[in-house]
């Protein structure tokens, strides 16, 4: 018996080998590297994962521990694009385990290593992270300003990337594999965009093989603020396939970030393996089963849902997509059209990753300033600069010749000189002014009967002077910058929230950023009937501007000019029709700015029983990410879901 306990034990040594890296150890602190077995998601989308578990071996010392990537900052221009670097700092209480997520954006970071800092002091050796920092995110083109405005997306054929479940990946692998040659095949004869076949990547990290390799439990992280899954873990690939026999397995918290991410527009596909087999006639039947209980918390439809053979549902979940599917249907033909919807979502969102390339052309799109670049400005500072010159020289020397007053020289030229920079300081601050400002186009879907809110859209910044200040969001934030053309060097710290420091706002530079989140709001609209009336009463931090509202009866109300915490009488408005358009339409459409201009223009449009339609004078959804700027007119929308019908 001990011979097989020993050997149980030099197999389990052995696998820990693989799955982990070799130990660091810094006096009182040890750390571990990361994953041998790292999913490859570096690409130019989302954000890339870099895993740390750090312990304080130390009984009575608490220890200030600091990661930064990279650890040697390669020097010269080795692109004009690219980050500076990412950290993060937490307190270490004595006999604690942290274990550190810092999530890289879609920029390359060039340099070798992880750098760390125990109580502010650099440590010699670096930690090498698994996977190579430059292999994220795309250098952006460095196309002149005058390029068109138009989105311009790769021009390397789309290839999603899909999670897939480790239990039973290759029968997965090769059924959504199959689906997808279908529709690539389907997509090509109709002469479609160019695509590529998906790309299928284990996804074994997230959850189970963590906590396995790093041998994580709730006791090692119940006072840490530092561990947990999050929705940006899957923020790099267009859809998730996996099965019960992997979710049941998942913690609470994991299938929450699973479900964010669907909110945020991604794709996940369950695949429900039937608990029973029954023969008929010599035939193999699937008998039917409930859906995980745990589901039901995340969406009310799928409460106490069954689920039997040939099962193919489709549900809209925010912004992005659940396909409900029974085992059984992978052999029958007759579903072979539904099959194909779930490779057509993955495909579907290729316009929602494309991005600007130049400066020029995102503020097209959402005008924050004039592009310091365009001729129109560099024209008009020509001509005042050459009227300066001719007052400054031959007017001046002329004029004081015609009074004789050649001598003069010596002060008229510095007076007037100063006069000339007045001038070009005046110019400034009429047609650029000096107060930093901002721009923020959103729509947010809130769920009030989970209380999530899932918000995409555009923001813009630019400050008229080089702005020491930082861009600060939330940890449940998605940025993908857009229109980088000029060099880029800037930092971004984790350690409270997420904080863009250094290169990232120049002065008359517009910065834009597509953004997806989903987080925790209280936020909500409360109806109520009141002497025969319906009101609406408003809850959502800011004024309302317009409010629809389609009950589940098919009837429409409307009400506008609805102070914050204020109610108001709604009044029917008939011969609208609603449902005709969904947010996921929004979500799969190149240009959002547009998209949402549009949901604004035809708000009936996007709902659905049950649903209210808000428009906001103020954005309460997204964070004012530069402080103290000036907000220049945007647009807050959101789609509520209410209750469902008792």
């Amino acid at each position: 018996m001990r011979r097989i306990w020993r050997l149980a034990l030099i197999i389990w040594t052995l696998f820990l080998a693989h799955e982990v890296d070799a130990v660091n150890v810094y006096g009182d602190i040890t750390m571990w590297d990361g994953f041998k077995d790292y999913p490859d998601t570096e690409g130019e989308r989302g954000y890339a994962i870099r895993r740390f578990k750090i312990q304080n071996r130390s009984t009575d010392k608490t220890r200030r521990v600091t990661l930064r990537l990279p650890y040697d900052k390669m020097s010269g221009k080795l692109a004009d694009v690219r980050l500076h670097s990412i950290s993060k700092t937490i307190e270490m209480a004595p006999s604690s385990i942290e274990c550190v997520t810092l999530f890289q954006p879609a920029l390359p970071l060039y340099g070798d290593g992880c750098a760390v800092y125990i109580d502010g002091k650099r440590q010699q050796e670096p930690v090498e992270p698994i996977a190579r920092l430059a292999d994220h995110g795309t250098v952006f083109s460095s196309a002149p300003s005058s390029a068109a405005g138009s989105l311009i997306g790769s021009s390397a054929p789309f290839e999603p990337k899909i999670f897939m479940t480790n239990i039973n990946l290759r029968f997965h692998e090769a059924y959504m594999g199959g689906k997808a040659a279908e529709f690539l095949s389907r997509a090509g004869a109709s002469g479609g965009k160019s695509f590529s076949t998906p790309q299928f990547i284990s996804a074994n990290e997230f959850d189970i093989r963590f906590r396995r390799a790093f041998k994580v439990d709730e006791t090692d992280v119940r006072h840490s603020n530092h561990f947990g899954p999050s929705w940006l873990n899957y923020s790099s690939v267009e859809g998730v396939v996996y099965d019960d026999g992997y979710v049941a397995y998942m913690t609470g918290p994991a299938r929450l970030a699973l479900w964010r991410y669907v909110e945020c527009g991604g794709t996940l596909t369950f695949i429900a393996i039937p608990d029973k087999v029954e023969v008929y006639d010599g035939t193999l039947r699937y008998s039917s089963r409930k859906l995980l209980s745990e589901w039901a918390s995340l969406d009310s439809r799928l409460k106490n849902r069954r689920i039997y053979e040939d099962t193919y549902e489709r549900f809209d979940v925010g912004f992005g997509v659940f396909h409900l599917v029974g085992q059984n249907s992978f052999g029958s033909g007759d579903i072979a059209d539904t099959g194909i919807a779930i490779p057509e979502t993955w495909y579907e969102a290729e316009p929602a990753r494309n991005q600007l390339h130049t400066a020029y052309g995102a503020n097209q799109v959402l005008p924050m300033a004039e592009p310091v670049d365009s001729r129109a400005s560099y024209r008009r500072f020509f001509f005042l600069m050459l009227i300066l010159a001719v007052l400054i020289g031959p007017a001046n020397l002329y004029l004081l010749k015609r009074i004789k007053r050649r001598e003069w020289v010596y002060w008229t030229t510095p007076a007037v000189s100063i006069l000339a920079c007045g001038a070009f300081v005046l110019y400034a601050s009429v047609t650029i002014g000096w107060r930093q400002q901002t721009r923020v186009v959103s729509l947010t879907h809130l769920d009030q009967q989970t209380g999530r809110a899932a918000t995409i859209g555009w923001a813009a910044y630019y400050s008229p002077m080089t702005s020491g200040t930082e861009l600060r969001f939330d940890e449940n934030t998605e940025l993908t910058p857009l229109a980088f053309g000029e060099k880029l060097v800037g930092s971004i710290d984790w350690t409270d929230g997420q904080r863009l420091t250094g290169g990232w706002l120049p002065a008359r530079i517009s910065r834009h950023f597509k953004l997806r989140k989903n987080e925790d709001r209280p936020e909500r609209i409360d109806l109520k009937k009141e002497g025969g009336a319906l009101k609406v009463i408003n809850r959502l931090g800011a004024r309302l501007k317009s409010f629809w509202y389609a009950d589940h009866d098919g009837k429409v109300y409307q009400a506008s000019k609805v102070p914050n915490g204020a109610e108001s009488v709604l009044t029917e408005t008939k011969g609208v029709k609603i449902g005709l358009k969904k947010l996921r339409d929004v979500y799969v459409s190149q240009d959002w700015v547009a998209e949402i201009e549009a949901v604004k223009a035809s708000p009936a449009a996007y709902l659905q029983p049950g649903q209210y339609f808000a428009e906001l004078e103020e954005n309460a959804f997204v964070e004012k990410a530069l402080k103290g700027a000036k907000a220049k007119p945007s647009i807050s929308l959101v789609i509520g879901q209410m209750e469902a019908k008792k």
